[in-house]
């Protein structure tokens, strides 16, 4: 039975319980007279003295408090990606995660120690976005400290206290490298 089937059928139990007490007859626009349902919905609400239109109000806030608590865990199940968090990946390069948004989008610092590559040992800007299990980072290496006119964008999977990630080095004067990280999440 879809939700809108429920409420009518709801609401027309109470309009029913109401015409009972005052020995009229109503009849359902869903399936005929109206009489006891055992099927229908019943959330423990006794209108009582209240109107259908204010049991209806009730249910709607209900159903709209229960879908934004559903939202709200959902979103931070599927960001995966606690905020503040520290990382580290197997060239000892450090992620720190600042802060992070409801849609999974996020700020933070990177400080680059990969060998045989420039711009290290200071940090710079990262942005990305984690969502349902997946996340993308970019890192452009420019500071007040240095400019290696490049970025770096990361792809991959969080896996708990894991990220596993390949990523792309782009710049002027050279071919894209291009590689794979594991983060590890600190404490």
């Amino acid at each position: 039975m879809r939700i809108s089937q429920q409420l009518q059928v709801g609401t027309a139990n109470c309009v029913e319980s109401r015409l009972s007490a005052t020995g009229e007859k109503a009849r359902s626009s869903l399936d005929g007279p109206l009489s006891p349902r055992p099927h229908a919905v019943s959330i423990g609400l006794h209108l009582g003295a209240h109107s259908s239109r204010e049991g209806i109000a009730m249910i709607c806030r209900l159903v709209a408090g229960l879908f934004l608590l559903v939202v709200a865990n959902v979103s931070a199940f599927a960001q995966g990606l606690p905020a503040p968090s520290y990382w580290k990946n197997q060239r000892g390069s450090e992620m720190k995660i600042s802060a992070i948004d409801v849609r999974g989008n996020f700020v933070g610092a990177y400080i680059n120690h990969a060998a045989g590559f420039q711009c290290q040992n200071t940090p710079y800007d990262l942005r990305g976005r984690a969502f349902r299990g997946h996340i993308v980072f970019v890192v452009v290496w420019t500071n007040s400290v240095a400019d290696c006119k490049s970025k770096t964008v990361w792809r991959g999977r969080v896996i708990g206290p894991t990220i596993l990630t390949r990523w792309v080095l782009t710049g002027a004067g050279f071919k894209p490298l291009r590689g794979t990280d594991i983060f590890y999440q600190q404490p």
